[in-house]
């Protein structure tokens, strides 16, 4: 009977060890260099007729190597003092986040939206109105989907690359603070929108490009080794030879394995190093790959705190900056008096002049639409184009070195077309508004605005108002905080 447990025990180790398990993860965004010297593995082991795995053996240690560099790389970008700093005031920086009201809610400040909005909570509360001739006060809440899975227990790394997308699509509800519907807050507007273009500092593209800037350091390291992968983990103490019996396990599950195709073997080598590699390199739990760490990385912080580096990462995030960002946007509306309708609208904003001052350019258009008109009237209510020019400069209110929160002055121009009247009563309204949004404290805004319409919704006589708020961004204030815990406890 013993004989018989033994024997089934051995299968069973067997089989596990016969190939990398399928519920392993894949290998999400792996290093260039990595896959290089995957792809020579594959190569070999293909040259003949029929797959030998054997050939696994000559660069395994060089996949140990650059899947434990991946892992390093990225650790690195996420904690550089300098790189951190860096990104964190380009946050704070950005001048294409919606906050406040949407125009034509009646307590707006602005007279056209912005094409991107807080990924996780934005706050506002506008007093005012541009358009119409009765002043009043409403709150705002933006956020978007994102903001609900980082309250679940997931990685933000692991987060960021599955549903980084949903960053993407904003939320925001619009009540009255005043008025006869206060009481619970009925609701003026609600919007939905999808942005195209991001201007966060931290985008995949900048994440390439600050692992090439390090890749240096470690072909370096390798090079000063004659070549040699299997010398970065020479056994000389007790972690180091776990490390290289590590290794040698890992490897003889992939050699054991038996391929159906290319393919296959390429995807289960891959996952392999990420569960059993990079992954306990990254989590700071695996002690097992510190020694190769320093071995690989013997200069990492130096490099990353280089003028060059720098640079690279500075023309990274200004590049980020200026790129062009579209919106498509739904925005139900439900005014207090007259009929609910909804408005389409297509917005992009440009980079018009890059030095020595960012000059940006804001473009929106759209159409409302009648849920029910009125008795005589079409379905059309009204249709409207405007353009803002907005620039900024550092905030002097400002003393935290990390906030570079930008007070920043914007100059409008908005012509709306009103068709659902009687007929000839239709009218043309043209609006111009000046703006300052000034931040007071970090993710803390101030917006003031002077307005001047040719005539309001209501009446054909010209109006001119002062409009004010106050705006919070929590992108902002987390960003802000994170970064100051991060150069905090990495301080000596």
């Amino acid at each position: 009977m013993n004989r018989f447990l033994v024997l089934v025990l051995s299968l069973v180790l067997e089989i596990l060890a016969s190939g990398p398990a399928q519920s392993e993860e894949p290998y999400p965004d792996p290093l260039p260099r990595l896959i290089e010297e995957l792809d020579t593995v594959l190569d070999a082991v293909y040259t003949a007729d029929t797959a030998n795995t054997g050939a696994v053996e000559d660069r395994w240690d060089a996949l140990v190597v650059w899947s434990v560099a991946d892992a390093v790389l990225d650790q690195q970008r996420e904690t550089a003092a300098s790189i951190l700093a860096l990104t964190t005031q380009a946050e704070t920086r950005r001048l294409d986040k919606q906050i406040g009201a949407s125009p034509g809610s009646g307590g707006e400040t602005s007279l056209t939206n912005r094409p991107n909005w807080p990924a996780l909570l934005g706050f506002a509360v506008d007093h005012g109105s541009v358009e119409q001739k009765v002043d009043g006060t409403n709150a705002t809440f933006t956020t978007t989907p994102y903001a609900i899975f980082r309250m679940l227990p997931i990685e933000e790394a692991e987060l960021k690359r599955s549903l980084g997308f949903l960053e993407h699509v904003g939320a925001s509800i619009t009540v009255p603070t005043s008025g006869q519907d206060v009481a619970f807050g009925r609701m003026r507007n609600y919007t939905l929108s999808i942005g195209l273009g991001s201007r966060k500092p931290n985008t995949p593209a900048f994440r390439e490009m600050w692992k090439d800037t390090l890749l240096a350091v470690v072909q370096a390291a390798i090079d000063a080794r004659a070549g040699s992968y299997a010398s970065l983990y020479a056994a000389s103490n007790e972690e180091e030879r776990d490390l290289e019996r590590t290794s040698d396990t890992l490897r003889m599950r992939v050699i054991k394995y038996r391929p159906a195709s290319r393919a296959d073997l390429r995807d289960q080598i891959l996952r392999l190093l990420y569960s059993e590699i990079y992954v306990p390199t990254t989590k700071s739990t695996w002690k097992r790959s510190q020694a190769l760490k320093a071995a690989i990385l013997p200069q990492a912080i130096k490099i990353v705190e280089s003028e060059a580096a720098l640079a690279k990462v500075t023309a990274a995030i200004d590049e980020a900056r200026r790129k062009p960002l579209f919106a498509l946007r739904y925005i139900n509306n439900r005014p207090d008096a007259g009929q609910n309708y909804s408005t389409f609208e297509l917005g992009a904003q440009v980079t018009t002049i890059k030095a020595p001052r960012l000059f940006d350019l804001i473009a929106n258009a759209d159409i409302s639409i009648f849920h029910e008109p009125p008795e005589g009237q079409g379905d059309l209510r009204s249709y409207s184009g405007s353009l803002v020019l907005v620039t900024g400069w550092d905030s002097p209110f400002i003393s935290q070195q990390l906030d570079r929160s930008q007070l920043t002055a914007s100059l409008s121009v908005k012509v709306k077309r009103r068709e659902d009247q009687p007929a000839g009563d239709e009218f043309t309204q043209a609006l111009v508004l000046g703006g300052l949004a000034i931040p007071v404290n970090t993710g803390m805004t101030l917006p003031v605005a002077l307005s001047w319409a040719s005539r309001t919704e209501e009446r054909d006589e010209p109006e001119l108002r002062i409009n004010f708020g106050l705006g919070l961004d929590l992108d902002v204030l987390e960003a802000v905080a994170s970064a100051s815990k991060a150069i905090g406890s990495a301080s000596p």
